[in-house]
């Protein structure tokens, strides 16, 4: 009995450290799996920042040939793509000698620091009055006045606004005296990048182009359309004397003047008569009503005729000296010296192409009918553009 009763004592005895190593084994194992699961998560954790930081200071911007020649020695100015580190573009920009590439040749010589344009090559259709359609050269000097566009350009747009209507609109903007453009395209998909649709404007000088797709998704008014505005502000403010943010459904337009060069001379003559102002506001005129079929007008600006009898909205566009913007905002930005002032509403205003979008995309509705009236003040507009430019990207609906 008492060798069985050891026997016993044993065989429980090793049980009992059996189970005791078992259990070691399965905590240290354990402790392994939550230590890889850590280790995985901070990699993805630091994988994200770093993703995230290289997003934020890099940004890929296309640039007019001869404004890449102007940097610095090291630069790449044979290519019109340049990738650079945002602050590397400020330093260098800051550093190089301003310019200018005048497309109106309304430009004053009386206005200090700008000059009036020359143009190069031969007449548009051998008429004068495109001589505004011609490609410029690139006298010395800031701009006197110039645009930025943030945009996303996708199929699913219920308005369907395409690479036609940005074309359209920067031409129309070419008529109206910019002399440059600086594109933020906000695109999510890669088949919706504008780089290659705007490849000639870029060739030509009047369009550089900035990849924003890092901004895009998730959309912001702060993260994606403020940053873009306050981007061009801080990266080329220094190379326009005055400067407007407006969208591709957005027309600046004078009651008053509407041959070529018009916002020009209008802006001039505003800031002659009212040199403390740093910001002109354009009231917002909604277009509304169902657009007219391609087959009858493929421009835009062409396509409805009848507006509101009052502003829209108090939604209102600057245009702005940037040199004097303390912060960008979308509709009044933060001014650093000098204030706003209207543009009374019989000289210039905004026509803003709203089109169906209050119907639901239908047909007209008594509604509104009844809160529009026609105006077709812009038609010697559409035809002077239509007759000095035959080029069928402002008539072929594509989307990049």
């Amino acid at each position: 009995p008492n060798a069985e009763r050891h026997l016993l004592f044993n065989y429980r005895h090793a049980l009992t450290v059996g189970s005791g190593a078992d259990m070691m084994l399965t905590k240290v194992m354990n402790l392994i799996r939550y230590f890889l699961v850590l280790v995985l998560v901070g990699a993805f954790f630091i994988a994200s920042l770093s993703y995230r930081f290289i997003a934020e200071t890099k940004i890929t911007t296309v640039i007019p040939p001869e404004r890449a020649a102007r940097g610095s020695p090291d630069s790449i100015a044979r290519s019109p793509a340049v990738t650079e580190n945002n602050n590397d573009a400020i330093a260098k920009h800051n550093s190089a000698t301003t310019h200018s590439r005048h497309l109106d040749g309304f430009a004053s010589r009386s206005q200090k620091g700008t000059h009036a344009s020359v143009y190069s090559g031969t007449q548009a259709h051998g008429n004068d009055d495109c001589a505004w359609y011609k490609k410029p050269s690139s006298p010395k000097g800031p701009y006197f006045l110039t645009a930025v566009l943030l945009v996303r350009i996708y199929y699913e747009d219920l308005a369907g606004l395409s690479s036609r209507e940005m074309f359209q609109w920067l031409h129309y903007l070419k008529y109206a005296g910019i002399e440059h453009l600086y594109v933020y395209d906000a695109y999510i998909l890669r088949n919706e990048s504008q780089s290659h649709a705007l490849a000639p404007y870029i060739q030509e000088g009047f369009v550089t182009y900035v990849d924003w797709s890092h901004r895009a998704n998730p959309y912001s008014i702060d993260g994606t359309q403020l940053s873009s505005y306050q981007d061009c502000i801080t990266r080329w403010g220094s190379e326009s004397v005055w400067q407007t943010a407006i969208d591709i459904d957005e027309y600046p337009f004078c009651l008053t003047d509407q041959k070529p060069g018009f916002m020009t001379r209008y802006v001039k003559n505003f800031s002659a008569l009212h040199s403390e102002v740093s910001e002109i506001t354009m009231q917002n005129y909604l277009f509304l009503g169902k657009p007219l079929p391609d087959k009858e007008q493929a421009f835009l600006f062409g396509k409805l005729w009848r507006r509101t009898r009052n502003h829209g909205n108090t939604l209102v566009k600057p245009i702005y000296k940037p040199v004097d913007i303390s912060s960008a905002q979308v509709h009044h930005n933060a001014l650093s010296r000098g204030h706003t002032m209207d543009a009374p509403d019989g000289q210039f205003r905004m026509n803003h192409y709203w089109g169906a979008r209050l119907q639901n995309w239908g047909e007209d509705k008594p509604e509104i009918i009844a809160i529009t009236e026609e105006d077709r003040s812009m038609e010697p507009i559409v035809r002077d553009i239509a007759r000095c430019i035959n080029n069928k990207d402002l008539y072929t609906k594509r989307w990049n």
